[in-house]
């Protein structure tokens, strides 16, 4: 692998503490990730500093009206591929982008840096851009904070799994059930009083625990349910915080920014797992796993050399595609390369539908399933 792999921020404008506290929160993000620090470069409207062929995000927070020709002139050229570019605004978007090359481009409104730092990690594939929730709860507690929620997250380009929403008629509803939460980047489990009586709510808890997903649990004042273990961020509300069965909005946008945060925390626990226990299986066969990257894990044998890269999640044909992408441009050419993936509670279907990906793909396959048999 090339180890001068950089990830690189440029940020374009004249607010440098907004600059300073993106760079602060990224760090953290990155280390939470176990990506070393010297693997991002950040630039403060320096353009000399960004160079092509590695990921590229551009966040644009500027006073004045128009940019400077210099970087309308950079950010239309062709010569480097830009993975994102993100204006931020404060209040209102056609007010305060007005400039013809920026107003293309899908703007956020800077509230805090997390949401904003999720999508830079996005733009260098640290995160998926599909942002996948699961909300678990009991529907004779707790049914329409759930549908409020459900609502307020995908107005916020989030795909949330919500059961009375998101399973097909005439499917094994367990079963799709799972298959999604496995997907999922984060739970939000709504802790009432009785959740644990419901045996499908103890279910879900379980499997999330048991696949390492994170938890945003929000306890009800009335709960007196245990702690749970595993990844749980704990939220309790106090009896004001929800009137009419809906949550006030400060209390939405609070947990808004617990998520932002748990998906990072959530991805860095699961992948840890996965290579975790690849290594370990490689190692009682005999073989020495090197960890080139959280994601990347690299075994030689003899004059082979063998790459293995692992997918969080349920992969797609893009998973694929990425995975080529990466490899194609950072590995030596005649190195085989493997993508791994958790298949425990996948849909056999799903399964398929990833052997026949890999018989079309320079990427061959690896099931968690099949790591003691296989390597």
């Amino acid at each position: 692998m090339n180890q001068n792999f950089q990830y690189q921020f440029l940020f374009i404008g004249n607010r440098k503490n907004l600059y300073r506290e993106l760079v602060t929160s990224l760090i953290e993000k990155l280390q939470e990730l176990k990506i070393s620090e010297q693997s991002l470069v950040c630039s403060f409207n320096d353009i000399s500093m960004i160079k092509g062929n590695q990921p590229i995000v551009i966040v644009v927070g500027h006073d004045s009206p128009e940019l400077p020709t210099q970087y309308q002139d950079w950010i239309n050229s062709s010569e480097l591929s830009v993975n994102i570019i993100l204006p931020i605004y404060l209040e209102n978007f056609s007010k305060e982008i007005t400039d013809k090359t920026l107003k293309r481009y899908n703007g956020v409104k800077y509230t805090s840096p997390e949401p904003i730092v999720s999508i830079v990690l996005e733009g260098f594939n640290l995160l998926r851009k599909q942002r996948k929730l699961f909300i678990s709860y009991r529907r004779t507690d707790s049914r329409q904070v759930a549908l409020q929620l459900f609502s307020f997250f995908e107005e916020r380009n989030f795909d949330v799994f919500l059961d009375s929403h998101s399973i097909p008629r005439g499917v094994d509803f367990q079963n799709n059930l799972f298959h999604r939460m496995m997907d999922c980047d984060a739970v939000l489990l709504l802790d009432t009083k009785d959740f644990l009586g419901s045996d499908y709510c103890k279910e879900e808890l379980e499997k999330a625990i048991t696949n390492r997903i994170g938890i945003l649990r929000i306890k009800w004042p009335d709960s007196i349910n245990p702690p749970y273990t595993g990844l749980i961020d704990l939220y309790s509300l106090g009896h004001d915080c929800i009137n009419a069965d809906n949550l006030n909005e400060r209390i939405l946008e609070e947990l808004s920014l617990r998520i932002e945060s748990l998906r990072v925390r959530s991805l860095a626990s699961r992948q840890y797992a996965l290579t975790t226990e690849f290594i370990e299986t490689a190692s009682r066969k005999g073989k020495k796993a090197i960890q080139i990257y959280p994601n990347i894990i690299q075994i030689q044998e003899d004059d082979a050399t063998h790459i293995y890269f692992a997918a969080i999640g349920i992969p797609t044909s893009e998973t694929f595609h990425y995975a080529e992408e990466l490899l194609n441009n950072q590995l030596k050419s005649g190195t085989q390369f493997t993508l791994i993936y958790d298949d425990l509670t996948l849909l056999q279907r799903w399964i398929d539908h990833l052997d026949w990906l890999s018989n079309r793909s320079k990427l061959s396959i690896l099931k968690k399933s099949q790591f003691e048999n296989e390597l």
